[in-house]
């Protein structure tokens, strides 16, 4: 699966280059890149404006393209794309046997502007038993660039289909042997070929069952003698749908992953969060808490983070000394942090317990105080241990001045 592109900053009306546009060469330049967007990647072979506005939209940018040298808003370069849009937005309008200048003027301005698209040939496969008519229509096919197959009967055009894939099938319905209303519903029963667009082809003398061929699972039909325009416009129609499908399926696809790996981020994330060690809240600006992991509930003695947050409705009574929460916001207003911040404080069965905190305020993008987090340690014994080395250290300084005069036990 390919991985979605990343946002190009030409997607955004406010750049620079949109601004010197003409705004009907804007619009028109803007929805080319929304219609291909999933498809365009940065070609790395060109140094183009959508690299360099990423780096800086500023006029002072320059331009590699083709042996030339522009800058992004300078006339030149300014001109140079309004022809290319001009000239995809006139060949648009001049129908479908202008497709191949099309699509080239596209890649022009794609390339222009530092992007790559992908070239796509579609490949068509014909079905019909009568030679001048698969002679008329491949020439007319490749002569539009579509890579053109063919197959003179039902059997041929099953294997046929199933070993090429091709992008769209036209089919006569009339045809010894197995007709096309049965090579369609054999298609359509085939899990690799089932997706395959179908348009049937019946002489003008010959009634086609319309209904028969929609509900075997045909798109369109067309009727002989042909009209080379006419064929080219619906194929064009139908490529553009089944092409429209499938980048929204892959879409799809990519958005479910993406929903699947941050579910399982998420979800290790949560994993490593319960089984940490250290307690980690979030308070509001009152003191009341907003969420704490299991770990904080366990060092409090709290059999949830449930009860924890119901009965020690604010902060401020978790400490064993009342000034230590205003303590607390003094030092974190001053800085926005805080380390090592040592507290007596009291489980829930009222047993005491010394605690370190590292917190941090947490703003919005406009500067906006929104709330508290940090962190919890429990350090009972490492204070418990510092307590008896000091108490330690105390007896035997009364044992040594009972024994010996001050001065000597000053030195001792």
């Amino acid at each position: 699966m390919q991985p979605a592109p990343t946002p190009s900053p030409l997607l955004n009306s406010d750049d620079e280059l949109f601004k010197e546009l003409s705004p009907a060469i804007s619009y028109h330049l803007r929805k080319m890149l929304r219609q291909n967007y999933d498809r365009l990647t940065d070609d790395p072979d060109l140094e183009g404006a959508s690299t360099l506005l990423r780096k800086s939209p500023m006029a002072s940018q320059v331009l590699a393209q083709g042996g030339h040298t522009y800058e992004i808003t300078s006339p030149t370069f300014i001109a140079e794309i309004e022809t290319l849009v001009m000239r995809h937005q006139t060949l648009g309008s001049q129908g479908v046997k202008y497709r191949q200048e099309l699509r080239k003027t596209e890649q022009d301005i794609f390339e222009l502007l530092g992007f790559s698209l992908p070239h796509v040939k579609n490949t068509i496969l014909i079905i019909d038993d009568t030679p001048e008519n698969l002679r008329l229509l491949s020439a007319a096919l490749s002569q539009q660039g579509y890579e053109v197959r063919n197959a003179i009967n039902g059997p041929l055009a099953l294997s046929r289909a199933q070993a090429i894939k091709p992008d769209l099938i036209l089919l006569d319905v009339m045809m010894p042997g197995m007709d096309g209303y049965e090579v369609c519903r054999r298609l359509k029963a085939n899990p690799q070929t089932l997706d395959i667009p179908i348009i049937f082809i019946s002489a003008l003398d010959a009634v086609i069952d319309k209904v028969t061929a929609f509900s075997v699972g045909g798109v369109d039909y067309i009727m002989k003698p042909f009209q080379i325009e006419e064929v080219l416009a619906r194929i064009e129609h139908q490529l553009k749908i089944w092409t429209l499908q499938r980048r929204l399926e892959d879409q799809n696809m990519r958005l479910q992953q993406e929903i699947q790996d941050r579910k399982a981020t998420e979800e290790r994330y949560l994993t490593l969060v319960e089984n940490t060690i250290d307690g980690l809240f979030k308070t509001a600006l009152d003191g009341h808490f907003l969420s704490a992991n299991a770990a904080l509930a366990r060092m409090l003695g709290y059999p949830s983070t449930t009860v924890l947050i119901q009965e020690l409705d604010n902060v401020a009574h978790l400490y064993a000394e009342p000034r230590r929460r205003a303590e607390f916001m003094m030092q974190i207003k001053q800085t926005g942090e805080l380390h090592h911040f040592e507290s007596p404080a009291k489980r829930r069965d009222g047993s005491p317990i010394w605690i370190t905190e590292n917190a941090r305020a947490v703003r919005n993008l406009l500067g906006e105080l929104l709330y508290y987090e940090g962190t919890v340690k429990d350090i009972t014994e490492i204070k418990g241990a510092i307590d008896d080395r000091h108490k330690r250290k105390q007896y035997i300084r009364q044992l040594l001045l009972s024994l010996f005069p001050k001065s000597i036990a000053k030195q001792i």
